[in-house]
């Protein structure tokens, strides 16, 4: 997804743009020239992939530059984007924990069904790599129309604080056939 942002200097003196900084590393945001003169415009062209999304995802860049009245600003943008795969549903799509309390333990549980005629393995490619979060699958080889539950934890170990990961899986024997299962929500101070 790209879309490209009309940044004009309205003031009377030059304008330099000294950072522009994405706020992850699926958003790249490259500048087509840094310093403008008085009523100069130029692009920002913002590319997003979503390929590890599902759902509603907001992103910004930010942009810091000599301006007097303000040397930071930030652009934010939002996608709601639906991958369905070809061979598995997924339900819910987005294990979405919304807010847990510190300390507290929480559980949920995702349904993915082979949709497809064949035979499917599912492999792990990519997980989360923190000691507060776990997950496993209670089978990792579906026949046709056969179901099995992707269930993820969080321990009372979890800091404070934005959770957004996401789980990538291989679909065998399938070629191109990547799913990324989104996780998110947040640990909020105990009440």
């Amino acid at each position: 997804m790209k879309h490209t942002y009309l940044i004009k200097n309205t003031g009377t003196d030059t304008l330099r743009i000294t950072n522009v900084k994405p706020s992850c590393g699926c958003t790249s945001a490259p500048l087509l020239k840094d310093v403008l003169g008085p009523g100069e415009s130029t692009g920002l062209e913002v590319g997003f992939k979503t390929l590890k999304f599902i759902g509603e995802v907001k992103k910004d860049v930010r942009i810091t530059s000599s301006d007097p009245n303000g040397s930071s600003s930030k652009i934010v943008f939002s996608a709601n984007i639906s991958n369905p795969h070809p061979a598995l549903r997924v339900d819910p799509e987005i294990i979405d924990f919304v807010q847990i309390p510190i300390g507290q333990k929480s559980k949920l549980v995702t349904k993915l069904t082979n949709i497809s005629n064949s035979d499917l393995t599912l492999v792990t490619i990519d997980s989360p790599n923190k000691d507060y979060l776990e997950y496993k699958f209670k089978r990792d080889t579906l026949k046709p129309n056969q179901s099995t539950e992707l269930e993820v934890r969080i321990s009372e170990k979890a800091p404070v604080g934005i959770l957004q990961e996401s789980i990538t899986l291989d679909v065998k024997p399938l070629t191109n056939a990547r799913l990324s299962i989104p996780i998110r929500g947040e640990i909020i101070p105990g009440r």
